[in-house]
């Protein structure tokens, strides 16, 4: 049992990851993954709690490991386990593995963590951080935005661009339209869609230099492309992608965003071929809410061995082919022909749907709480740019630390002892410093005065209190 653990417990959360972006599941399916990998993590801790513990068979370059040694490390309150996870994030998933054990804690257990985590050395973790205060609608003190706006890894500044759309902070709007000619695309592209979401006019120019040639971002811009411009200038727009464009599969999914009716004899014509029917599928899918299994609308003759190796083939061959793409239902193009020709009648031409349904407030929530996972994403999208409201953020104001703060000497214990050099208080070094051991074994003078107090001494000028102060504070020594 315990050698499949090992292997399980991660997997269990890789597949909840992936199916968070697939229209294969809908909410109910994620709610039944998220039970099996709660299950699996259950046998995970009682391991760890019986003092038999599994962290050290893990390969933490695995999908899943990092969540699986942080959600141990945060539950069994194993320091260990949870450096571990810290020190293994590398990358864009990883990071989320970590965000995602710091959410199932909870911000209250999390807190002070989240206060080194943010100021980490590795801008990954430092993003995992920034996305557990998003998820959680925390409200972030104006020195911590500033200072995560100025960070020096454009991955984080991209970070804090998708929390500022997200939460509508208008008041770093020149923010905003500062990073809109950052020389980082990826910086770029997530200023843009935040701008967008605030309404920014130069964010609606920008998201076009995403739209019309082969990015990373092509498919995130296109779903938002067709949601900020006049409804008259949709037609020219998908001419001019599908132009642009070379990839079928893009083309498809361009028609599908833009949700208008009049492309399904189109995407019914390309079905025809067998290379191309899966995705175009999807695409009538996604405007019409056909479900295609439910239906009865899938081939039922298995493909020939030519058919597979097409298939195989130009999934090869082009960048944008989908992770879920093998796995999509494959169309009877005449039963879904026959489909369409009985239900046209629903759809009105020139009009948009998605999942069947007209782009109203009513029927975009009704799609985020029954639709596919793809659906329900293009929903929440819609729904922030047509619809924006404000965020329901916490009362709570997150703080990193009080260095920002103006304090003066004055009534301070007048301790004689200065660090080499600088003639700062030895209690003032800054993280890292070279005395920052020799300090923290001799904190002379910690108990003379509160983080953030106001202080003056006559004759020295003002200065900052440093991150050893805070943390030693926080960890309630004296």
């Amino acid at each position: 049992i315990k050698s499949q653990l090992k292997h399980d417990a991660p997997y269990a959360w890789f597949l909840l990851h992936q199916s968070k972006q697939s229209p294969l599941f809908n909410q109910q399916s994620l709610d039944t993954l998220q039970e099996r990998l709660d299950a699996y993590m259950e046998c995970f801790i009682l391991s760890q709690k019986a003092g038999d513990s599994l962290i050290s068979t893990l390969n933490m370059s695995d999908w899943g490991a990092v969540y699986v040694a942080a959600h141990v490390g945060l539950v069994c309150e194993d320091k260990e386990a949870l450096a571990l996870a810290i020190a293994s994030v590398q990358t864009q998933q990883q990071s989320i593995e970590l965000s995602d054990a710091l959410i199932e804690e909870g911000y209250a257990s999390t807190k002070i963590l989240l206060k080194e985590l943010i100021q980490h050395e590795n801008p990954w973790v430092r993003i995992g951080a920034i996305e557990v205060l998003k998820q959680q609608h925390i409200t972030l003190h104006d020195d911590v935005m500033n200072t995560l706006i100025e960070d020096e890894a454009p991955e984080v500044q991209a970070a804090i661009m998708q929390l500022i759309g997200e939460y509508k902070l208008n008041t770093y709007k020149s923010m905003i339209e500062k990073a809109l000619e950052h020389p980082d695309e990826n910086l770029r592209y997530h200023a843009t869609h935040a701008g967008c979401l605030l309404q920014i006019p130069q964010a609606y120019r920008t998201l076009q230099s995403f739209c019309f040639s082969p990015n990373p971002h092509l498919k995130n811009a296109l779903g938002i492309l067709y949601h900020v411009v006049k409804e008259e200038h949709i037609l020219e727009l998908l001419h001019e992608v599908s132009k642009k464009i070379p990839s079928s599969r893009i083309k498809a999914y361009n028609l599908a965003m833009a949700g208008l009716p009049d492309a399904i004899p189109l995407l019914l014509k390309q079905m025809e071929n067998i290379e191309d029917a899966k995705y175009c599928a999807e695409a009538f899918s996604i405007i019409t809410g056909v479900d295609l299994e439910k239906e009865d609308l899938t081939r039922m003759e298995p493909l020939s061995d030519e058919e597979e190796e097409l298939l195989m083939r130009t999934q090869k061959e082009d960048s944008w082919t989908s992770f879920y793409e093998d796995d999509l239902p494959l169309p009877d193009t005449a039963l879904l022909t026959q489909w369409w020709q009985k239900h046209q009648n629903r759809f009105e031409k020139g009009v948009r749907y998605l999942s069947g349904k007209r782009f109203t407030q009513e029927n975009l929530h009704e799609i985020i709480t029954y639709g596919n996972q793809v659906q329900r994403y293009i929903a929440k999208t819609i729904l922030a740019l047509k619809y924006p409201q404000d965020v329901d953020l916490s009362d709570e104001i997150f703080h990193v630390d009080c260095s920002n703060k103006i304090v003066k000497r004055d009534n301070i214990h007048k301790a004689k002892q200065y660090a080499p050099r600088t003639g700062a208080y030895q209690a003032f070094l800054p993280q890292g410093h070279k005395d920052e051991a020799r300090l923290l074994v001799n904190p002379f003078a910690y108990n003379t005065y509160n983080a953030g107090d106001k202080f003056t001494y006559e004759g020295l000028e003002e200065f900052d209190i440093s991150l050893i102060e805070w943390r030693m504070r926080e960890e309630g020594l004296k």
